[in-house]
């Protein structure tokens, strides 16, 4: 932890998570095609981000007043919701995703969060919270495990939803299901920090990692392998080639679509994300250190939301160099990621423009004004 309160490593993570979000646009925006690799670091990508929130969410001092949550639903508000409604209309303005005119775009009917869903999707994260939080405190249970009970109960719901479901249309533009999908993840985050000190210990023993490292490496080659297959029928599959069941495959459809998409949405990601964040805490004194890598990414870890903002302007449409990649393994992982590195790099230049006035840095970034000296 340095001067200002921050967790180093956390910041780091953020960073190095962050480029990995931007490595994949450039994949799929910018160079239309994907690899097994992009494919296994889809699965820890914004798992790790809904992470991280939640687990930077969690104080265990906070006193959860109507005041207090009014105040903090507000500020999230100002940073999240502002900013990303502004640069999705400039978006749409200049690259109109939708097809549609600018004005039919805000309409009801074709209003869609596009590239900028992530940002709305944490502030619902942040709604629930802060909600369930005020609820427990209203009724003498701050900070109780019924606190923890209930977040974890919204989870299971959501998750039922989410996998046997449709949502109606107006909710899959304000992308509820990636809320529905993603909200565990949030929780998890802030379950393992109010328990930070058994979280610490799982993770620092060496048997538990091994499991997890076990469970990611056993069950992210089925689930890459069947991705383009069925993702619902796996299961029946594997059993129906080894003669493992007897029964037809409409007789196990509810088991297939459970199982799968247990395996799919929730134990793979949890193993990815896991890995990924104990091994930035075991390298905990590295970021802590002066070096240029870890100064990097902490700094990127500081303003991700400017880069998440950002970046989707400098993404090049080099679709062209699809078929010179394909079947090249290094080069769909290689070249992205260079890309990335660059638009990184050009992000912070915009960003640091743009947080040189205070009202644009305020109403594009979410950064909090300045207060004139005394």
């Amino acid at each position: 932890m340095d001067k200002t309160g921050r967790i180093r490593y956390i910041d780091a993570l953020r960073g190095f998570t962050m480029l990995l979000v931007v490595m994949w646009h450039c994949s799929i925006f910018g160079l239309d095609t994907v690899s097994p690799f992009t494919d296994v670091l889809e699965t820890m990508r914004m798992p790790t981000f809904f992470f991280i929130s939640g687990y930077i969410a969690f104080k265990a001092r906070e006193a959860w007043t109507t005041g207090f949550t009014l105040k903090r639903l507000r500020g999230k508000a100002i940073v999240q919701l502002i900013p990303a409604t502004v640069f999705l209309a400039i978006w749409e303005l200049i690259f109109p995703d939708s097809g549609v005119g600018f004005r039919e775009f805000f309409t009801i009917e074709h209003f869609n969060l596009g590239r900028y869903w992530f940002t709305y999707v944490l502030f619902y994260m942040f709604v629930i919270y802060y909600a369930v939080s005020w609820l427990t405190r209203r009724l003498g249970r701050a900070g109780s495990v019924t606190h923890d009970l209930l977040l974890v109960a919204i989870v299971v719901v959501f998750l039922i939803i989410f996998f046997n479901f449709k949502l109606k249309p107006w909710a899959m533009q304000l992308r509820f299901n990636l809320l529905l999908k993603h909200f565990q993840f949030f929780v998890i985050g802030v379950l393992c920090r109010k328990y930070n000190g058994a979280f610490m210990r799982a993770i620092a023993n060496k048997w538990f990692t091994a499991a997890v490292v076990v469970i990611f490496a056993v069950t992210i080659p089925i689930v890459i392998y069947y991705k383009e297959i069925n993702v619902d029928g796996w299961i029946y599959d594997i059993f129906h080639r080894f003669h493992l069941m007897g029964v037809s495959k409409s007789g196990h459809q509810y088991f297939n679509v459970w199982v799968t998409r247990i395996l799919n949405y929730c134990v793979t990601c949890w193993a990815g994300l896991l890995i990924v964040f104990t091994f930035f805490r075991r390298k905990e004194a590295f970021f802590e250190g002066n070096s240029r890598l870890a100064r990097t990414l902490v700094f990127i870890g500081r303003r991700t939301l400017d880069i998440y903002l950002l970046h989707y302007f400098f993404v090049p449409n080099l679709h062209g160099l699809a078929p010179l990649l394909e079947g090249n393994v290094l080069l769909q992982v290689v070249t992205p990621l260079v890309l990335a590195v660059c638009i990184v790099a050009l992000c912070m230049v915009v960003s640091e423009i743009i947080r040189s006035s205070d009202f644009l840095a305020y109403y594009l970034l979410g950064v909090k004004k300045k207060k004139p000296k005394q």
